[in-house]
């Protein structure tokens, strides 16, 4: 079995001029005199001839330097895992995203909740070029908010059929 493994750990620091927000009181964007973001993000991939793994993290301190806030709708942290069963004729796997929580606003009291998102995906090779592809996203049809008051999708199911030219 050919096997690869692969560790990734990335720091960044980002400061943002006239970052825009939408201020829910004037119902008007406005700009942010500075924002900070500084952070770390770790990465783990292992690749077999059967399973693909990939486990990656993310903290961060998003802050809005003019009121010492954290930004609006930016987690502090962050997961996700994917996991992917290969065989030449299909292949299973599912991801799972977690989210810490975060402010709606910072023009409101709003906590948007930490919420975790779990998705099926699928692939099948029907002939010579042609591949049926599926994904139920939100699979266990979870209720969650990346803003307030705006609806998020509930559990999904998107199929597609392809057609691949090798050359």
């Amino acid at each position: 079995l050919s096997t690869s493994s692969r560790i990734k750990a990335t720091a960044f620091y980002s400061e943002i001029d006239n970052l825009i927000v939408y201020n829910t009181v004037t119902s008007l964007n406005e700009n942010i005199e500075q924002a900070r973001i500084p952070g770390v993000e770790l990465e783990y991939l292992r690749s077999t001839k059967t399973v693909d793994l990939r486990i990656s993290g993310s903290l961060q301190d998003p802050v809005n330097v003019t009121t010492g806030k954290q930004l609006a709708r930016r987690s502090r942290e962050s997961i996700a895992l994917s996991a992917t069963y290969k065989k030449p004729v299909y292949q299973l796997g599912f991801d799972i995203q977690a989210s810490g929580d975060r402010p709606d606003s910072d023009f409101s009291s709003v906590i948007n909740p930490a919420y975790t998102l779990v998705n099926l995906v699928g692939r099948y090779h029907l002939g010579k070029n042609w591949w049926l592809n599926g994904r139920v996203e939100n699979l266990f049809d979870t209720q969650y908010v990346l803003a307030d008051n705006y609806n998020t999708p509930g559990r999904s199911l998107y199929v597609q059929l392809r057609y691949q030219v090798r050359s």
